[in-house]
């Protein structure tokens, strides 16, 4: 499952749970981690209600791309009023993940035969992904 599945399902804990798998296991360059860290803000904003630990996400994804960059700060902006207007005391979600590259090296010795070859080369690091608009409708609170 992915993250607009889970929300379109109203599954918003099991959105973030992609997030997290994604952070923790297979999303290793900057750029895209900050791409899935503002996802995951956005998740725990608009769908768990918890804009105080939204906030940590929001702030990392200034750090990426220019192109995230000047939507973050917009959301951070957004977030952060309602911060501060929060009644939510109990965390509805815990930080984001470090890459677990003890994970990866695990797998990648045990394996029996080599990775497949990737038949399409990655996009750049941190690039618009291409299903960024209608995903946005999804993730940004209705």
């Amino acid at each position: 499952m992915d993250v607009c599945a889970a929300l379109l399902l109203h599954r918003p804990k099991t959105a973030l749970h992609c997030c997290d798998m994604a952070l923790s296991t297979w999303v290793e360059r900057p750029g895209d981690r900050a791409v899935l860290r503002f996802v995951r803000g956005l998740v725990i904003a608009d769908h768990l209600r918890d804009p105080r630990r939204a906030l940590d996400d929001l702030e990392s994804a200034l750090h990426g791309p220019d192109w995230l960059a000047a939507r973050a700060a917009h959301e951070l902006d957004r977030v952060s009023a309602e911060a501060r207007r929060s009644r939510v005391r109990v965390p509805r979600a815990t930080p984001a993940p470090e890459l677990d590259t003890d994970y990866r090296e695990l797998i990648s010795s045990r394996a029996s035969s080599s990775a497949p070859a990737r038949t399409a080369p990655l996009p750049p690091d941190g690039a618009v992904p291409s299903l960024w608009s209608p995903a946005m409708t999804r993730l940004r609170r209705p």
